[in-house]
């Protein structure tokens, strides 16, 4: 056997769920485990070969779990990463019909863009041309469209047309569709919801700002007028009919009302039906987050974790743990594509001058194509946290380093917030319905 080690993506919370005794979280595997303070003790002091004199039964699932190892993990994720980057046999787009939207969210980025484009039925021809044209080249296995705007059913046809067509060709060639929609959900009648089925839409993400009054404040029509009720009367019919996923966006004017939308949910019966909660900071518009010089001013962290460990004890969220992620804008196949047929490689960059990387009619070479040099510096190979963070988010390093390709890192987040989460999750696991202390 060849010498062995403990990972370095694992992380020791002691004296839970009892004292005396740890949780060990792997960020990689995303295993989570307990053990005594004799097991703690022994994973400590043995290494090399010696990890070979610990019964077979547990040595093995120590591996299986990825607690303890025989590679070099950094090399190991470093490879993963480049697989990422390299990897052209999977293609997900998201497709942007339209910059229109029915509403006036008070805090939406899209505001600097001109909200009067409309994607054309010749380019919805040649937006699905393109994409059938992608799976051929890259022998695709896998595709995914996120129908996303604006309000993306404000301009519905060209979504009827990508996704029939799409969805045949895909079924034509044995490539595995999964189709999904960011929307606000006040177009999103049971009638509509009936036609996105009809084309293989599966999942939804729609937003719900808090209770009436609050929501109500902060997402309202162009008119003036209140978007909850009808939002909440087409969520009855769309969670009998898809996997629904609700977002909050929380600044320091919602976060009590955010408590009372998980309550609403609740009592109207959507434990276990509504897919997940998520609790998010409200990022500011490009523009003013360069003026501040960071992309979520108002946010408490502390408030996000709290809120999403109070969902899960109401069934609105089935698994606190974070998932591995790697940055769409170092992949090949993680695009971007607005109602013109320009490319991008994130939304949070549409019609930023220079992040344009190409378009379905040609290739430019723009300032974005500068990540194809992104390399991860020494101390994020060396963190537990890689695996979860893989050197941050690029918009946040842009706005707050006003460097693309710096390193973004939150590991005072991670530090804080996967102890509680962790142990809510693991407390929620087995039956116990109460938030663990977090002291």
């Amino acid at each position: 056997m060849n010498s062995m080690k403990l990972s370095q993506f694992n992380i020791f919370i002691e004296d839970y769920p009892h004292k005396g005794c740890y949780l060990v979280y792997n960020t990689l595997s995303r295993a989570l485990i307990e053990i005594d303070s004799i097991g703690f003790s022994m994973l400590h002091s043995l290494g090399g070969h010696k990890f070979s004199t610990l019964e077979e039964t547990t040595l093995q699932k120590l591996q299986k779990c990825g607690i303890i190892v025989e590679k070099d993990e950094a090399s190991s994720f470093n490879a993963i990463l480049n697989a990422h980057r390299e990897k052209v046999d999977e293609l997900h787009v998201m497709v942007l019909t339209t910059l229109e939207c029915p509403m006036k969210c008070i805090y939406c980025y899209q505001g600097r863009i001109e909200d009067k484009k409309r994607m054309s039925p010749e380019t919805a021809n040649d937006v699905a041309s393109w994409i059938e044209e992608q799976l051929q080249r890259r022998d695709a296995k896998k595709c995914s469209i996120t129908y996303c705007g604006g309000e993306p059913l404000a301009n519905l046809t060209p979504i009827e047309y990508i996704g029939n067509r799409i969805s045949k060709y895909c079924q034509s060639k044995g490539i595995r569709l999964s189709s999904a929609m960011i929307t606000s959900g006040i177009l999103l009648t049971p009638d509509i919801a009936d036609i996105l089925e009809s084309i293989g839409v599966k999942y939804l993400q729609i937003t719900l700002d808090g209770d009436k009054e609050t929501h109500d404040k902060r997402r309202k029509k162009k008119d003036g007028s209140g978007t909850f009720d009808i939002i909440m009367e087409n969520l009855a019919y769309l969670v009998e009919h898809f996997h629904v996923t609700v977002t909050c966006n929380v600044d320091s004017m919602n976060y009590e009302s955010a408590y009372r939308l998980v309550d609403i949910m609740a009592s109207k019966g959507y434990a276990d039906k509504i897919k997940k909660m998520f609790f998010g900071p409200v990022s500011a518009p490009f523009e003013l987050a360069k003026i501040h010089g960071v992309s979520c001013p108002n946010t408490n962290n502390k408030d996000l974790v709290s809120l999403s460990i109070y969902a899960a004890e109401h069934g609105l969220n089935s698994d606190l743990r974070p998932d591995s992620m790697i940055c769409g804008m170092l992949s090949q196949t993680h695009l971007v594509i607005d109602s013109d047929g320009g490319i991008y490689t994130c939304p949070a960059f549409l019609d930023m001058e220079g992040y344009r990387t190409e378009s379905i009619y040609q290739s430019d070479n723009t300032e974005a194509n500068e990540l194809a040099d992104f390399v991860l510096e020494e101390e994020c190979m060396k963190c537990t946290y890689l695996p979860i963070c893989s050197g941050g988010c690029r918009y946040n390093a842009l706005i707050e380093q006003n460097n693309i390709m710096a390193m973004n890192c939150i590991k005072e987040y991670f530090s804080y917030s996967l102890p509680l989460l962790l142990k809510a999750h693991y407390s929620l696991r087995h039956g116990n319905v109460k938030s663990p202390d977090s002291n």
